[in-house]
């Protein structure tokens, strides 16, 4: 059996291996290779391969230096790192990016496509329709299982000219990349109805040093629905990114080590970025059920384990700036656990719906379905809402979409109008608007494309009413006594749970709330007597 410590010595922490593959005379002749120790800088030219690494079942052996390593179906980098030394394990992970930038070409390989998907998808690039039948393949495509994994993101983002080869096709990785830019921004109704998932993480914009947005949060939010077998690479995965590189000084926001539990490196993790950039944003890539809130892990640091919602406020969207006006005054972190901010409460929670289906189950109302909907909707429709300057049921539907038709006119949108006519429709409760202006309203308009937006953004959430009669989404976990507040130097509102304690809170997640997201409580603090106050999140 090969010996890694015998045979091939890492020197130092800059070195790493590489693999020669060595010519077979017949087809049947065993796989073997030679395997050598370098630095990037002496290393000679070499093609990165990135695949998944799939089943840990050992299927067969590659033979180095006349002795066997045995190897799984998906060889990936099992040959080149010692997979049983975690120290070399960490010191190789943060070498990574590295690795992927200084290969002079990068192969994505899907193995083979007995299917003949592969071809389909290169002419479909070529050839963009918005009808084609092609689009199927595409979906399938971006189904195979190494556009859901961690580590493979890097390695086609980092790598030099990646091209993916898929049977015996070869697709540009900069061209598929950028179909998927186009479904989201020209075609998102044919993205929507296919749902060829593709993560955004896998584009150039999240490893792009001179792009400072998405930042290195965002980017680990956004990846929270790939998989990986190590609950740590859920950041070591990202560690390549220029992104991960922050704070006035330029460091690296964290060192990797995989003999620490995955629990300590998320706490890790958000004291780095918080003592290095002050930035409160990290709080929105909280999500929580209940055993995470109950778990030793302070509630303000996020879980990149939990995924709920998978779309974020304060993290995926430009333009809210609810603490608008509010002088901003550092996080501070008091004790390992214990957080202290600044903030604002400004209303409690009296009522919240069923949590609303995951985005991707989401329909216009018809008799049937949404029945979690067209509940809260009935809810809500009797309650006094003095807060709220709209018609109750465009209130109701603007907040289901956080308001991507606007802010400021009180008149439907035609999408807007379409689905609540379909939600008024199918509750048999039209509110405070009569049936035919409604139908009025949603002439011309397209309820699916209302869906579109609305299950990205409401999806796994919950519908609340506060005592001052504001609609809100807010995390499912919200319960009937729960605050809501602004903290100083946040973008979005926060909802928090008292203790015991004075002043201490468990954080329980963002939310969004109706005419509150772009600094409209600085103009009301003064009569409804809000003040500014330290909060210690615990």
């Amino acid at each position: 059996m090969y010996q890694y410590s015998e045979q091939c010595p890492l020197p130092s922490k800059q070195h790493t291996r590489y693999i020669t593959l060595l010519p077979a005379q017949k087809s049947n002749d065993r796989l073997r290779c030679v395997l050598e120790s370098t630095t990037l800088t002496d290393c000679p030219p070499f093609e990165a391969v990135s695949y998944v690494w799939g089943s840990d079942k050992m299927v067969s052996n590659i033979y180095c230096h006349d002795q066997a390593i045995p190897i799984t179906a998906n060889l990936d980098d099992a040959i080149c790192i010692n997979q049983v030394d975690p120290v070399e394990q960490g010191q190789q992970v943060a070498m990574m990016g590295q690795i992927y930038t200084t290969g002079y070409r990068t192969i994505v390989n899907l193995g083979p496509d007995s299917c003949k998907h592969a071809e389909a998808v290169a002419s479909l690039l070529e050839e963009i329709t918005r009808t084609d039948k092609r689009w199927n393949s595409y979906r399938n495509m971006v189904g195979h299982d190494w556009f859901s994994r961690t580590w493979t993101v890097q390695e086609a983002a980092l790598g030099a000219e990646p091209y993916i080869l898929w049977g015996s096709v070869e697709i540009p990785w900069l061209q598929f990349t950028c179909i998927n830019q186009w479904l989201l921004s020209k075609a998102r109704h044919v993205w929507y109805h296919l749902k060829p998932w593709l993560n955004d993480v896998h584009g150039r914009g999240f490893w792009e040093a001179e792009f400072p947005m998405p930042n290195f949060i965002e980017t680990l939010a956004r990846a929270k629905t790939l998989h990986c077998k190590n609950e740590i690479d859920r950041i070591y995965a990202f560690l390549g990114s220029p992104k991960a590189v922050i704070g006035k000084n330029k460091e690296v926001v964290l060192v990797p080590d995989y003999e620490t539990d995955y629990r300590k490196i998320y706490h890790d993790l958000a004291v780095s970025w918080l003592t290095k950039t002050q930035d409160l944003m990290l709080l929105s890539a909280i999500e929580h059920h209940e055993e995470s809130l109950r778990s030793p892990l302070p509630s303000w640091v996020p879980r990149w384990d939990v995924t709920l919602s998978t779309n974020y406020y304060g993290l995926f969207s430009s333009g809210f700036d609810a603490s608008a006006g509010f002088p901003i005054t550092a996080p501070d972190l008091t004790t390992e656990n214990e957080l202290k901010v600044t903030g604002v409460v400004f209303d409690h929670i009296i009522w919240r719906s069923a949590m609303l289906p995951k985005g991707d189950d989401w329909q216009v109302p018809v008799a049937g379905n949404t029945k979690e909907l067209a509940a809260a909707w009935k809810h809500l429709a009797h309650f006094e809402a003095p807060r709220i300057r709209l018609p109750r049921v465009l209130a109701f539907v603007r907040t289901l979409c956080r308001q991507e038709y606007g802010n400021d006119s009180i008149d439907f949108h035609p999408d807007e109008a379409a689905f609540a006519l379909a939600l008024c429709c199918q509750s048999s409760c039209f509110g405070d608007v009569d049936e035919p202006q409604l139908k009025k309203a949603a002439s011309g308009g397209d309820a699916d494309a209302f869906v579109t937006y609305a299950g990205i953004w409401a999806g796994q959430r919950s519908v609340v009413l506060t005592e001052a009669g504001r609609y809100a989404l807010a995390p499912a976990l919200t319960r009937e006594g729960d605050e809501c507040c602004i903290f100083t130097g946040m973008v979005v509102p926060v909802v928090v749970r008292p203790v015991d304690q004075l002043k201490l809170f468990q954080f329980i997640g963002e939310t969004f709330v109706l005419d509150v997201m772009h600094g409209e409580l600085y103009d009301e603090q003064s009569a409804s007597g809000a003040k500014v106050q330290d909060m210690i999140l615990i």
